[in-house]
């Protein structure tokens, strides 16, 4: 399965010798089959590696709900002080969600005794209603169950019913979440999750209607899961790469430094010269045409 889903093979060899690499490829398999998608593999690959390597799923015992909360809750703390609040990652709940699913498919999770829940009826009948009627794999009907019970559970902790349901409460569930630790991709697949679930529910006369229709999730980037850049340990790795005598070796530093420190553009390192270099008093002066001034750039500039 990781030959079919990895073209490059730096990025095959860490998913073939990461941790649990049978029992992933596995589930992967067990994904494919239920009719995901390639993008919902390729992704549900790299979030895998992730959770094997926060927990040891190739024991012979059973890890508890506890124990995957915490070990999530530990990863999501070090997601937030890695990126410094800023830059897309996933959250805690999708971390719990799939290392659920995982664990139960390896028969390795311990789950607590399920208590009734009030709403338990309706998402039944949802289930059934996108399993029969629409056809839809079993992956995208745990998935959408998920986020209406989470809503539920929402309304139901502000004291409200689903008959009582406004679209004002959904984009207060979103917002609430988006908040908290979703990011805009998890927010947009509720939002789209949502508006299935309050389709059926509109039909089955469980909620008012014409909320579906209102419900809009952020608008998505086709490149906005990139990085917006490399990690200032990837980039001192860079620069230090480029220690040698060599004319080379001298040129790059040079042009790294300049990009990395001073945060200069390409363009405008391509055509600095000597003449805009005040070595008496440590300063560059680029030229911004479209800003109509010139930027000074000095040591105080440099990043720690």
């Amino acid at each position: 399965m990781f030959e079919t889903l990895f073209k490059y093979s730096s990025v095959l060899a860490r998913h073939c010798e990461g941790p649990a690499a049978d029992e992933r490829q596995r589930f992967l398999i067990h994904r494919a089959n239920e009719g995901a998608a390639s993008s919902t593999l390729l992704r549900t690959a790299r979030d895998l590696l992730v959770i094997a390597k926060n927990i040891n799923v190739t024991t012979d015992k059973a890890i508890g709900s506890h124990a995957l909360a915490v070990a999530a809750a530990k990863w999501a703390r070090g997601q937030q002080r890695r990126h410094s609040g800023h830059g897309p990652r996933r959250s805690r709940e999708l971390f719990l969600q799939l290392g659920s699913s995982w664990l139960r498919f390896l028969g390795r999770l311990q789950e607590a005794r399920p208590t009734p829940s009030p709403f338990t009826d309706l998402i039944k009948d949802f289930a059934h209603y996108m399993r029969e009627e629409r056809g839809l794999s079993e992956a995208t009907i745990r998935g959408r169950c998920w986020h209406a019970e989470k809503l539920l559970a929402w309304l139901m902790g502000q004291n409200r019913c689903l008959a009582e349901a406004s679209v004002r409460d959904v984009d207060g569930f979103l917002s609430w979440k988006g908040g908290q630790d979703w990011g805009r991709v998890s927010v947009a697949t509720s939002a789209k999750a949502l508006r299935s679930f309050f389709r059926h529910a509109e039909i089955r006369g469980w909620c008012a209607g014409a909320i579906a229709a209102s419900i809009n999730g952020p608008r998505l980037f086709k490149q906005e899961a990139l990085p917006v850049g490399p990690a200032w340990a990837d980039v001192q790795r860079l620069i230090i790469s480029t220690n040698g005598n060599r004319p080379r070796d001298i040129r790059d530093r040079a042009i790294l430094m300049l990009l990395a420190i001073y945060g200069f553009r390409s363009a405008e390192v391509a055509g600095l010269r000597l003449e805009q270099v005040n070595w008496e008093r440590e300063i560059i002066a680029i030229l911004r045409p479209k800003q109509r001034r010139v930027l000074i750039s000095s040591r105080s500039r440099i990043l720690p």
